[in-house]
């Protein structure tokens, strides 16, 4: 079953957390789109900082925002960039996140990744080892899993198709495995060519 993230769904899980601890460890892992690539100043304007300033709005000071995203960083552990080497991701495992937001998947649908590191099988292997991951460190961590933006152009070998039919399927077993909750990207900004950069891969500024 699948269990879509609202603003009501954040602000219920902040409610249990905040009750426990002073401070809400919320962590965002991802690539390009997650540092804000292409945007004029990213550290500002990237969807993790927005969230970041809405929470601020209702929660004042109880929540600490972790952005790990790296540009190219695929999910696949045999990928040509693996997130999983990046030492930016490994300080947000050692962090202990309370909540984790992850959204990869748009790099790994190259051909130079999919086909070679094994296709949806070993990339839901290796989704479900980082759950695992952050899972040990904290047991009751909260997951929050994205389906990744559309391809609105097939630019820098990212396939829209992919994306479609083998990485949302995946991110839907991981709701269940993970029992997440779903922030769908895809559908949300389909139809919304113009929240995006020319090159089509990345939001734009309307779009973060």
């Amino acid at each position: 079953m699948k269990h879509y993230i609202s603003w009501t769904g954040i602000i219920i899980m902040l409610c249990v957390l905040t009750s426990a601890q002073a401070q809400v460890r919320i962590a965002f892992v991802g690539n390009s789109i997650t540092i804000g690539d292409k945007l004029s100043n990213p550290s500002v304007e990237c969807y993790p900082n927005q969230v970041n300033l809405l929470l601020k709005e209702v929660y004042g000071d109880t929540c600490q925002i972790y952005n790990s995203g790296v540009s190219g960083r695929t999910m696949f552990k045999t990928g040509d960039f693996p997130i999983w080497s990046e030492n930016l991701f490994k300080s947000c495992y050692a962090w202990e996140p309370d909540i984790c937001y992850i959204m990869l998947g748009t790099n790994d649908t190259k051909t130079q990744n999919w086909e070679s590191c094994g296709g949806g099988a070993v990339f839901l292997k290796d989704y479900k080892a980082m759950i695992d991951t952050f899972r040990y460190k904290n047991p009751d961590i909260l997951f929050m899993v994205a389906y990744p933006p559309p391809a609105i152009i097939d630019n820098y070998e990212i396939r829209n198709a992919v994306i479609q039919d083998s990485v949302i399927p995946a991110v839907d077993s991981i709701v269940n495995y993970a029992d997440a909750e779903l922030v769908d990207l895809y559908h949300l900004l389909l139809d919304s060519t113009h929240l995006f950069d020319p090159d089509g891969i990345h939001p734009n500024k309307e779009g973060a």
